[in-house]
């Protein structure tokens, strides 16, 4: 028997999710709205033209899925084919099919078997990796994972973290990335290469190869310096990036919370030092929370399989991941964009309230003036770190401090 459905595009994954954790609350015989397949399997022999949300216990697709399946269960087992992407999270998801497009996975345990295939690549977030020998991955895996077992073949790279202290790294570099310290630093003077370029590797001559511009002494520079181009230009069009990211989340900053900035600033003005204390404690306790409420999250998530509550231990982990990963975007936003904004707002508007008391008065000129003068002082070698570390714990405290004064009002 095969059962054929209009194709409809699987628009939205988030859409999705929401969809399926709604219809988890029904009774998971197979049915079918708007355009998009709900059940709890898809059994061998049959041929479903359209994109798939699976829930239950235990999802098995024995046959075929023209389309993207999203599958929250316990086990999930992909016997048959999906010519999409597989979204998946559960307790332990086995792949022994075919999958044409990329995985998405967040379980305890991921396995490819011998026979399986996937057509791109594969993404994973949990406890162990397991691909057995044969099975084939035709580009990356990118990784985070307690343990693993790589027997298969990859197409391309492997990008993973294994193991607890690697965890730790990560969690090191994640924070150092909050903070803003690991931008490209400004390119220094370099140089030139020797004169006699045989005696140097095809590499180093290469590498050295200097700008085509104005020389050194046109430029004003000493005798037999010049300015490595190539990094400069990489180093400004970076600059430029990360202003145009500022100025879009300060303008809708703006927009939405203009108060945040005018009274973080006022914070800043009044108890530069308390707004230093808060940020600490809000930044330290920020990372405490999340990594708590994911533990939690799991523990339960345990407690339910371990007591044969299979389905509702899936939801758990599913409804809980998701409210940790929304919190972990809101508390990057505010430490990595936010901290920065109040700062530079008060710079911003200290200086232009010395220049042009009337342009300080409109938030955009300070907010802009003042991102612009964090990232030149942030990309300062040595010196940039100090103004990163600053501008978040200050920006972050006074942005605590203004909240606990709306709250007083």
């Amino acid at each position: 028997m095969h059962t054929r459905i209009v194709r409809t595009p699987f628009a939205n994954i988030f859409l999705a999710a929401l969809l399926a954790l709604s219809a988890s609350l029904a009774v998971f015989s197979t049915a079918h709205a708007q355009g998009i397949v709900y059940g709890d399997r898809v059994p061998a022999g049959t041929i479903v033209a359209n994109d798939v949300i699976l829930y239950g216990e235990t999802v098995i697709i024995d046959g075929t899925v023209e389309g993207d399946v999203l599958a929250i269960a316990t086990t999930v087992e992909v016997n048959g084919t999906i010519t999409g992407a597989l979204v998946s999270a559960g307790q332990s998801v086995r792949i022994s099919g075919s999958v044409g497009g990329s995985i998405y996975a967040a379980s305890l345990l991921l396995g490819l078997g011998p026979l399986a295939s996937i057509g791109r690549g594969v993404y994973f977030l949990g406890g162990e990796l397991d691909t057995a020998q044969g099975s084939t991955i035709q580009r990356d895996i990118s990784a985070v994972a307690l343990g693993a077992r790589l027997d298969g073949d990859l197409g391309r790279n492997m990008n993973a973290i294994i193991g607890p202290v690697e965890l730790f790294k990560l969690a090191v570099q994640g924070i150092n990335g909050l903070l803003g310290t690991n931008r490209i630093q400004l390119p220094p003077l370099l140089e030139p290469t020797s004169a006699a370029p045989s005696a140097a590797p095809l590499g180093a001559i290469v590498g050295g190869l200097q700008s085509m511009g104005p020389s050194a002494a046109a430029l004003g520079l000493p005798e037999g310096v010049a300015v490595d181009t190539e990094r400069l230009v990489a180093w400004l069009i970076r600059l430029g990036l990360d202003f145009v990211t500022f100025a879009v989340v300060g303008l809708l900053t703006v927009l939405l919370a203009p108060s945040m900035l005018s009274r973080g600033a006022y914070r800043i003005r009044t108890s530069p030092l308390a707004a230093l204390g808060w940020g600490v404690a809000v930044f330290a306790s920020g990372i405490v929370v999340l990594i708590l409420g994911l533990a939690v999250v799991v523990a339960v998530s345990l407690l339910f399989w371990a007591l044969a509550l299979g389905a509702l231990g899936t939801l758990t982990f599913a409804v809980g991941l998701f409210a940790i990963l929304l919190a972990a975007v809101f508390y990057v936003l505010l430490v990595l964009f936010c901290s920065k904004l109040v700062s530079g707002f008060f710079v911003g508007r200290w200086l232009l309230g010395m220049v042009s008391p009337r342009l300080a008065e409109v938030k955009i000129w300070p907010m802009l003036l003042g991102i612009l003068l964090y990232l030149l002082l942030a990309a300062v070698p040595y010196l940039g770190w100090l103004v990163a570390v600053a501008a978040t714990f200050v920006g972050l405290g006074a942005i605590w401090q203004g909240v606990q004064d709306t709250r007083a009002f």
